[in-house]
């Protein structure tokens, strides 16, 4: 997930800017695969991207920088993936108008 947002977030592929909308979230697995099909059935590629904003708006562009060097969590953030993960869908839930349902899509 991160190669992939990465690669949406500095190109500035907002899924927004394509009339995207943000009506589910994916479970920490789907996103974490390396399988594509599941990846892309999450609708990974798209949320990737809003990931990766998260990150950087949260927690700073030099240590997203650290995420994408070493691939390591607890180094970059000082927190496991499991719960950056679920912050970021906390923050999805509450800035969604109207807001998501707290529900993955399978």
């Amino acid at each position: 997930m991160i190669n992939e947002g990465l690669a949406t977030y500095l190109s500035n592929q907002n899924p927004k800017d394509y009339g995207y909308k943000i009506e589910y979230h994916p479970t920490f697995e789907d996103m974490q695969t390396n399988d594509s099909t599941v990846f892309a059935d999450a609708e990974g590629y798209a949320l990737s991207y809003f990931y990766i904003a998260y990150l950087v708006n949260t927690f700073g562009w030099d240590t997203v920088l650290t995420l994408a060097k070493t691939s390591n969590y607890m180094m970059a953030f000082s927190r496991s993936a499991q719960d950056v993960y679920a912050d970021w869908i906390q923050s999805l839930l509450m800035y969604q108008t109207p807001p998501i349902q707290a529900t993955n899509k399978k």
